[in-house]
């Protein structure tokens, strides 16, 4: 492909260069005598083939005279001539071959080119130059578009279109040949001889024009409407699936084989290409339904013809479409499911375009994380910018270290920011789609929050240290509980009395701890239910005081004590007589934060009291281990009336669940 660059200066000049206005030149393209002269089938099939080659919705055979550049052939493009200011096959002239503009709107010589600036609004060209055996430029075989085309001709595209401009050329020197060989009568004889090679040459090219539309597996209509007289080549007849014999017509061949559901509309295109007042363009793409029912979707292309103010001609080409269409169907439906899948799906689905770095997110991003979507920057930067910075690095490494590699599927655990600015635990996963090269281009994923499992995870580790820290705490009892109960108590039946409701009295204080969830109890329920299996009558036991929770810590030893004096009550003080009474009550005092629980254990009724000779395990257990744990203060004193037993300890002591 050659493209020339030029100046302003230059542009402006560049039309009215010798390669243009050169005599020579313009002697050569006069030689041919086919200036003005009308519409011929074989050009007309080249433009047909050049657009539909190039996929341009317009191709010209332009002629580049002194003042205008006129066209032999046209599709797409309804003038017969323009002036020559609005040539840019003008430029091609001085090119080797070819010449490709990607964007007239940005290019120097033809950003204010009328046909680029109004008009049709012409963005792309490409043209081949049509030059003559002896070297001169008359023009160009060019194909135009209204969309730029920053990637130019493909190589197949440009070849082909050279090809079509050397069989211009070679029609063009036949139809040359011919006219001297008539304007030549001195040697008639010649002449002859050389109409007929030139006829021969020129079915030559025909073949070859034939062969190479073979080759793009296109058909060919054409309307003379002059005649009333439609005529299809083989491969529009396999299109239509009708024999090679069969009449064609407009209305039994045409439209009878157009699907039911397309044929208004294809009809509506084509009188609209047949209107004179129109641009005489044809491009449509419809349904065929073979008389075996076999459909088919086809893409037509044609111009009209205007002489004399009326449409003479209608030429263009058929091609089929079926699996484009097909493909192009999966794909939206795919898209449909997509779609409906984000719809209902909690789970956050992403899809990163890995050339362009553009992430899109779907709505559960918003309705997950309350991150509205035209708030979101669609980068792969905001998405990182709400990892949690501790897990930043390490989800940036992997998910780079996947997409750099030659591996699919990626998956992580992170925190994500939520809008308000807590911090979610997910659970993120996505597959990398490459190319054939294996080069990354896009990864498709999906974001679940897994919040709710680590709360729970948590919760059943926490739970999991507090049964072991409990179970620990427990055998540890029971061992000094076992210990002390036989280093005190003589007699296997004694031991095993005292031992026995010991334990009870401790399983009575776990169901307590229990019954409150583990974090503690009321004490009104720790001092019913140490007292309740003691009692033999209603009224001998007088319980009162505020509602204070008292910590698992301090529910154990509170239980064991109050455990110890009932028993103790039982066996030898206030409730081994009828008239037998016990009060247990408390009060809390001090100001906010600084509280203390008083509690007083006191019998009366019972036998007279006297101090003991030693102290026993109970005793211990109740002066030393409230003391050691609790902080607290613990009298055990024994008037002649009954024993007491005063406890103070401080508030947030005894609150402590551990």
């Amino acid at each position: 492909m050659s493209l020339t660059h030029l100046t302003p200066i230059d542009a402006e000049r560049s039309i009215s260069t010798p390669d243009v206005l050169d005599r020579e030149r313009l002697e050569a393209l006069k030689s041919y005598g086919v200036l003005d002269t009308p519409a011929e089938d074989a050009f007309d099939q080249v433009v047909a083939i050049a657009s539909e080659v190039c996929d341009a919705s317009v191709a010209l055979i332009s002629l580049v005279d002194a003042e205008r550049q006129w066209f032999k052939a046209r599709l797409g493009f309804a003038p017969g001539e323009t002036p020559l200011e609005q040539s840019v096959c003008a430029y091609a002239l001085s090119e080797p071959d070819m010449l490709v503009i990607p964007d007239l709107s940005g290019d120097m010589r033809t950003c204010a080119n009328p046909l680029v600036a109004g008009g049709p609004r012409m963005r792309f060209y490409a043209g081949a130059v049509l030059r003559s055996p002896d070297g001169h430029a008359l023009g160009s075989l060019c194909v135009l578009d209204d969309e730029p085309r920053p990637g130019g001709l493909s190589d197949l595209q440009q070849n082909v279109l050279r090809s079509l401009a050397r069989q211009v050329i070679g029609m063009l020197e036949m139809r040359r040949t011919l006219i001297r060989s008539v304007d030549d009568r001195i040697e008639q004889a010649r002449a002859q001889r050389s109409r007929e090679i030139a006829a021969a040459s020129l079915q030559a090219h025909e073949l070859k024009l034939r062969l190479a539309i073979d080759a793009t597996r296109m058909g060919i209509f054409d309307y003379d409407l002059a005649k009333g007289e439609l005529i299809w080549d083989a491969r529009v007849r396999e299109l239509f699936g009708i024999s090679s014999t069969a009449p064609v017509t407009y209305e039994t061949a045409f439209l009878a084989g157009v699907h039911s559901d397309d044929r208004e509309e294809a009809d509506a295109a084509v009188q609209a290409a047949l209107d004179p007042r129109g641009p005489g363009v044809f491009d449509h793409e419809y349904r065929t339904v073979s008389p075996d029912g076999l459909v088919r979707w086809l893409a037509a292309r044609g111009q009209s013809v205007v002489e004399d103010g009326r449409v003479t001609r209608f030429v263009g080409t058929v091609r089929d479409v079926t699996a484009r269409r097909t493909f192009d169907d999966q794909i939206a439906a795919t898209l449909e499911r997509y779609n409906l899948i984000s719809r209902v799906t909690k789970d956050v689905i992403w899809d990163w375009d890995l050339t362009s770095d553009h992430v899109v997110w779907n709505a559960a991003l918003t309705a997950a994380y309350g991150h509205r979507l035209e708030d979101v920057a669609p980068t792969s930067a905001w998405w990182l910018d709400h990892v949690h910075p501790q897990d930043r690095e390490r989800v940036r490494d992997d998910i780079f270290r996947v997409i750099r590699g030659e591996e699919r599927d990626w998956s992580h655990e992170y925190r994500f920011r939520r809008a308000d600015g807590s911090w979610a635990d997910v659970f993120d996963r996505g597959s990398v789609i490459r190319d054939f090269d294996g080069r990354p281009l896009r990864m498709i994923g999906a974001m679940f929050d897994n919040s709710v499992r680590k709360a729970e995870e948590g919760r059943q580790r926490l739970l999991n240290h507090e049964l072991s820290h409990r179970m620990k705490n427990l055998l540890t009892m029971v061992q000094a509980i076992a210990n002390q109960t036989l280093r005190s108590t003589t007699g296997p039946e004694a031991v095993q009395e005292v031992l026995s409701g010991r334990l009870k009295a401790l399983a009575k204080a776990q169901d307590i701890l229990l019954g409150g969830q583990t974090e503690g109890a009321a004490l009104t329920a720790i001092v019913e239910d140490a007292v309740r299996p003691h009692l033999d009558s209603a009224g001998r036991v007088h319980i009162a005081g505020p509602g204070v929770e008292i910590g698992s810590k301090a529910a154990l030893p509170i239980v064991l004590m109050l455990h110890e004096l009932a028993t103790n009550a039982l066996k030898y003080g206030a409730l081994s007589t009828a008239n037998g009474r016990v009060a247990v009550v408390w009060s809390v005092r001090g100001r906010t934060g600084a509280e203390t629980l008083r509690l007083r254990w006191s019998e009366s009724g019972g036998p007279e009291v006297a101090p003991p000779d030693r102290k026993g395990f109970g005793s211990r257990l109740i002066e030393r281990g409230l003391a050691g744990q609790l902080g607290a203060t613990v009298s055990l004193r024994y008037p002649s009336e009954g024993v007491v037993c005063d406890l103070e300890a401080p508030i947030d002591r005894l609150r402590a669940a551990d």
